[in-house]
């Protein structure tokens, strides 16, 4: 059975989608050069000498401290062969020229390969140079921090052909230098709040209302937290992340194997409980679709739950499975980042964010919010300061 044809009957496939995406590490070996321009400082040193002698009349002074330098720098070789000065001058640099030459042009070689490998892995992205700074608030009472940067991952749930669709996954991955932790925040799909102009309604409805940047204007707008990119994938990348990561292990309940395995049963594939059960993309993608089996907020912590699984597999990865993990995202992304901006981030990533420790809330937290019926609709309504003020306290405290 394809995978369109199984998601079609699977029940939760319906306005109530439920999708979950990881774009933020796609690792990229980083060329480093910083041996090279210490030699090219070293070679530019043993060339100062030579060229203060010639730079005349301009300080008298300066010009004869230059040429006692010369002097004391060459007299001893000169003494080991005075029939031939000149040429026991010149054999110092000459090789040497040649060798950092020579490191200095593969350097250039090797990055440039890396550029291009980085363009073209990259090629497949919708950069989104559209979205421009919230009209419904301030920026100086928007809340940031120098060392934390916050990424909005979402997770559509768009059909091919579609132009409007809700954001069923809404996760603010706070990436925090300072204290070298990355930190989730699920928003709940249900949170009944304020949409800027369009009075209140369900959090994933601004997006059908006016796509990404009245999201990103919402979140900031009840919980005045500066949001500083976003990037938005399907399932369809979900799939091909874990795939590529050989699959992810994550403990799975008697209920949730239940749940899964009758919509697996015409699959031939059983779906087990247990501490630790290898899940493929598609499988790992339903676990994280889950919600008519408990709750909304079960869900997320479902999707929170895999992304840990995705982050420890692929810190653990070789660089050839990053590149391949990288190559499955692309065509699936859609984001404000730049290309330079991603590449730091992909850089950064492979070398230090993947060691990060990872924490995790949900807003609105648990033990403020409450069921309701809003205009027909099962909604969750919540103070709005105070989970603000538990957000604040979370990514920058």
């Amino acid at each position: 059975m394809s995978n369109k044809n199984f998601f079609d009957q699977f029940d939760d496939y319906d306005e109530n989608i439920d999708i979950v995406s990881d774009s933020s590490k796609i690792p990229q070996k980083n060329r480093d050069i910083v041996a090279n321009n210490k030699k090219k400082d070293f070679f530019a040193t043993q060339e100062l000498p030579t060229i203060q002698v010639q730079r005349k009349n301009i300080n008298p002074n300066k010009n004869r401290q230059a040429n006692q330098n010369y002097t004391n720098v060459y007299s001893n070789r000169n003494s080991a062969n005075k029939n031939h000065p000149q040429k026991i001058k010149k054999k110092p640099t000459t090789p040497f020229k040649k060798a950092f030459f020579t490191v200095f042009l593969v350097a250039l070689l090797i990055f440039a390969i890396a550029i291009g490998v980085i363009s073209n892995i990259f090629g497949g992205i919708n950069f989104d140079k559209n979205i421009k700074d919230n009209a419904f608030v301030d920026s100086s009472s928007l809340i940031g921090k120098r060392g934390v940067k916050n990424i909005l991952l979402i997770g559509s749930d768009a059909r091919e052909g579609d132009t409007v669709y809700r954001s069923d996954t809404m996760m603010l991955v706070s990436i925090d230098t300072n204290n070298k932790k990355i930190k989730l925040t699920s928003f709940l799909r249900d949170s009944w709040v304020e949409i800027p102009e369009k009075g209140y309604k369900r959090l994933n409805s601004a997006t059908a209302i006016g796509g990404i940047q009245l999201l990103i204007d919402t979140l900031e707008y009840n919980f005045k937290v500066d949001i500083d990119n976003y990037a938005m994938v399907d399932f369809a990348a979900f799939e091909g992340i874990v795939d590529a990561l050989d699959g992810v292990n994550v403990s799975i309940t008697q209920k949730e194997s239940a749940y899964l395995n009758k919509f697996f049963i015409n699959e031939g594939i059983s779906v087990s409980a247990g501490e630790n059960v290898h899940l493929n993309g598609p499988q790992a993608l339903a676990y994280c679709r889950i919600r008519k089996l408990d709750s909304d907020f079960y869900r997320t912590e479902r999707q929170r739950k895999v992304m840990f699984a995705i982050k420890d597999k692929a810190s653990q990865a070789s660089l050839p499975t990053l590149l391949k993990v990288a190559k499955e995202i692309t065509p699936f992304v859609q984001t404000d980042l730049s290309k330079s901006e991603i590449t730091k981030l992909s850089i950064k990533a492979s070398t230090s964010y993947l060691k990060y420790d990872i924490e995790q809330m949900s807003i609105p937290a648990d033990g403020t919010l409450k069921s309701a019926t809003k205009s027909g609709q099962s909604v969750l309504v919540f103070d709005i300061e105070e989970n603000s003020r538990l957000l604040k306290n979370f990514i920058y405290e």
